[in-house]
């Protein structure tokens, strides 16, 4: 597989003691790290295309929509107009050659040769209908239609009165949703810029209406007949600088829309369609190729809807000038790109509006999309030989998809089975337990080894399916099971390190094993562009189109949670020798680097993140140098966590507006009066995640754990003798564990304080927390049991004096 296409991973190739910090001395590192590490965020956003050099052709534009047109589709008996422009590229680079000029007139039997990519569709429900689609390249944003009925509307050509039918229905539909997009922008744009137009068919009339319905420019009905389709594209590019053209669709599962009306339900049927969408589209290229500049035409072909409910990554195919950013369109070696996904070959709906608008040079306001100009990025091969690459993308995608369900009932039960087995295990007091109980009595020290390898396993699932991806396992003709093993794989690896050499290991190993793989694997992704992540059970999933980059809410509270576990098992030894400032250095430092992963632009480009990052490894730095907190040193903590979010966010907006992320495109709301809308949304996502199952479950797992484990918790750190806990402690307090792991409670309290601001600034709310708790809890009681093994192992210990500084832990 081409490098420039990997959306996963590297893949076979289709083919001093008592010492005090003050906490200004904490924040200037932390601060001044930061900014100084801003200084790099000015360059181009990694895996963006390249914008143009020169004065690109100012048109004529061909934007082709259909809709259910995947690239699993494509091939040469079912779309051979399709395969042959993808394939057929060397013929057409030789007829431009020898016509002599870019402007040179291609043969009527030619094809125009495109780049393929993969064009994310959702809009604003799970799936997306040929309406939603149409819409989208109407405002520029996620938009779409009343979504009260099951089926999709048929889309009706405009009336005699020149307007969209039911316009006025799908202006109500996107204002009651929460996307300020609005119906017309485009219409609206080109007719200010005098812009001539030509829309063929009804989803084209759509695109293309002002605020009010009215078609912009000229209308022509679709033709029934592929070569009367292109008879129209013809008269069209004589006088016209845009040319937008509904190509039909492809449906099942009842859903309808126009140009897909013919045919019977089945396989067929689904053949038919297909092969009738195929006919249009070539169509159009070979009516481009035949025109007056077909080197000097842009062309965008776009499936902007799904075929059905089952969400899909959808085909989109280009050429052009404006379009070739980053290599010629045409040479069939590029795929088409975007930096609003940063990963070459996907681009998304929201960004059609704005290459269209950007190639014909019409002027719209920034706060109208929100999506950034396609182009191209060189894939590493070339022809048909692309389009193989991006199946396996989708094929990917659409594998993991239904996985991952059953995969978070799978970790919530098991992490619910751990908290179940670690009070009832542990109490063994309980009469109802009968001979279990004293079968568990006996053997103490075996219950104790379950728990810590229960705990570390448990750990780092969440990791192992991230570094699953390192295997194509979607090929496989059974996915799931292969999946699986893979997973069961590398948390055995990991496990393995995490719990070796019991009698050498330092106290809080398994937390730092697991801590720094997580950690590490993650940063490590989110430099080298994220592709790990990519349809990754707990990463970012291409289908529902929030983040293709960086680091997402989910990996957010993976990747902080474990970097405080990394820092408090590397400081931990350090403050045990009294050794408090390189404690505080060690976790400064970690505290910087997973702050700069997180938040900059070109790396984790995460808004909500860095705030609760920066509060709790500020605080846990000042604890480690042995600092009592107070609400002055709080209150200079927060103010920091401020100005280093808006810096982050400021230095983004800085960028070229095609090279923002969505730091700087939220300065840009807020310059424009639109940040109400952005905190609205957020802000209700954010208070929907409260009845998430997820989260409930994990919470009641909590809940538990603390109220029925926390009594005889309570006890033995005081009264180990005659506690339940007794015979695991040997007379041995809890509160010794305090001791001989003073930074294991400054750990908790940070965080407690990371995920809780993350449970503020991210829309996804309670998820934040509860999927930290994922990976800490389980691991905590694996340290836990562990410390019991070691006291065990020594006999029961008199209580150690606290160590310096310890009172601030």
């Amino acid at each position: 597989m081409p490098d420039a296409l990997r959306p996963a991973v590297p893949r076979v190739p289709l083919s001093p003691p008592g010492a005090r910090r003050s906490p200004g001395v904490v924040l200037a590192l932390l601060v001044t790290t930061l900014l100084a590490l801003l200084a790099g965020t000015a360059g181009p956003a990694a895996a963006g295309p390249a914008a143009a050099e020169g004065d690109a052709s100012r048109g004529p534009f061909v934007l082709v929509g259909t809709g259910g047109l995947r690239a699993e589709d494509v091939s040469p008996t079912a779309t051979p107009e399709i395969w042959r422009a993808l394939g057929g590229w060397r013929a057409l680079a030789a007829a431009r050659t020898s016509s002599g000029s870019a402007g040179g007139t291609g043969g009527a039997g030619e094809t125009l040769a495109v780049a393929p990519g993969l064009d994310v569709v959702r809009s604003v429900g799970a799936s997306t209908c040929p309406a939603d689609g149409w819409l989208a390249v109407s405002t520029g944003r996620r938009a779409a239609d009343d979504r009260t009925q099951p089926d999709c509307r048929t889309l009706v050509e405009p009336g005699a009165d020149g307007r969209v039918p039911a316009w006025d229905e799908y202006t109500a539909a996107v204002d009651g949703q929460d996307f300020d997009a609005r119906p017309g922008a485009l219409g609206d744009a080109a007719r200010a810029a005098g812009t001539r137009v030509t829309s063929i068919g009804p989803g084209a009339a759509i695109a293309v209406s002002d605020a009010d319905g009215a078609v912009v420019g000229t209308h022509v009905d679709l033709p029934t007949d592929p070569a009367a389709l292109g008879t129209a594209v013809r008269a069209a590019l004589g006088s016209s600088d845009l040319v937008v053209v509904d190509a039909g669709s492809v449906t099942v599962d009842g859903r309808t829309s126009a140009g897909a009306q013919d045919g019977t339900p089945g396989a067929d049927a689904h053949a038919q369609q297909v092969a009738a969408v195929d006919a249009r589209v070539g169509a159009v290229l070979r009516a481009v190729a035949a025109g007056p500049s077909p080197a000097a035409t842009d062309v965008l072909v776009v499936s902007l809807a799904d075929s059905g409910t089952t969400p899909h990554l959808q085909l989109a195919l280009g050429t052009g000038p404006a379009l070739s950013t980053d290599g010629d369109a045409s040479d069939g070696t590029t795929v088409l790109a975007s930096s609003s996904t940063r990963q070459p070959g996907l681009v998304q709906t929201t960004d059609v509006q704005v290459t269209v608008t950007d190639a014909l040079g019409i002027p719209v306001a920034p706060e109208v999309t929100v999506g950034s100009a396609i182009g191209t990025a060189p894939s590493g091969t070339h022809g048909t030989a692309r389009l193989h690459a991006l199946v396996d993308v989708s094929e990917h995608a659409s594998a993991a998809r239904p996985l991952i369900a059953g995969f978070y009932v799978f970790l919530v039960l098991a992490n619910l089975l751990l908290y179940v087995f670690v009070v009832l295990g542990l109490r063994v007091d309980a009469r109802w337990l009968g001979g279990a109980g004293q079968w568990l009595r006996r053997h103490p020290d075996g219950v104790l080894r379950a728990l810590v390898t229960a705990g570390v396993a448990l750990g780092s699932l969440p990791v192992a399916t991230t570094l699953a991806n390192l295997v194509p396992w979607w090929r496989a003709g059974s996915p799931g099971w292969v999946l699986t093993a893979v997973v069961v794989g590398w948390v055995a690896l990991i496990t393995a390190v995490a719990t070796a050499m019991p009698w050498r290991r330092p106290l809080l190993w398994p937390l730092g094993v697991v801590g720094g793989v997580t950690a590490g694997v993650l940063a490590l992704d989110a430099v080298t562009g994220a592709t790990l992540q990519l349809s990754g059970l707990m990463g970012t999933q291409p289908m529902v189109a929030g983040r293709f980059y960086g680091i997402n809410n989910t990996s957010f509270a993976l990747f902080a949670t474990a970097s405080v576990m990394l820092a408090v098992a590397l400081a931990n030894p350090l403050v045990l020798r009294g050794r408090r400032r390189a404690a505080a250095v060690v976790v400064a430092v970690v505290g910087v680097v997973a702050t700069a992963i997180d938040g900059l632009p070109s790396v984790g480009a995460d808004f909500g993140g860095p705030p609760g990052l920066v509060v709790g490894f500020a605080l846990l730095t000042l604890l480690a140098a042995g600092v009592r907190l107070t609400w002055r040193r709080v209150l200079v903590v927060l103010v920091g966590a401020a100005l280093v979010v808006v810096a982050l966010a400021v230095s983004d907006y800085l960028r070229p507006p095609e090279q923002r992320t969505h730091l700087g495109r939220f300065v840009d709301d807020v310059l424009h009066g639109g940040q109400s809308a952005v905190l609205t949304r957020k802000l209700g996502q954010n208070f929907a995640t409260l009845t998430n199952p997820l989260a409930l479950v994990v919470t009641g797992g909590v809940l538990v754990l603390v109220l029925v484990l926390g009594r005889p918790l309570r006890g033995a750190l005081v009264r180990p003798a005659g506690s339940p806990l007794e015979w695991l402690t040997r007379d041995t307090p809890l509160s010794q564990l305090g001791h001989d792991a003073p930074m294991l409670g400054p750990g908790i309290v940070a965080t407690t304080t990371i995920l809780g601001l993350g449970f503020l600034a991210n829309d996804s709310g309670i998820l934040v927390p509860a999927t930290g708790i994922l990976v800490a809890l389980p691991v905590l009681l694996a340290v836990y049991a562990d410390w019991l093994l070691g006291v065990r192992s020594r006999g029961a210990a008199a209580p150690r004096p606290p160590s310096d500084g310890s009172d601030a832990s």
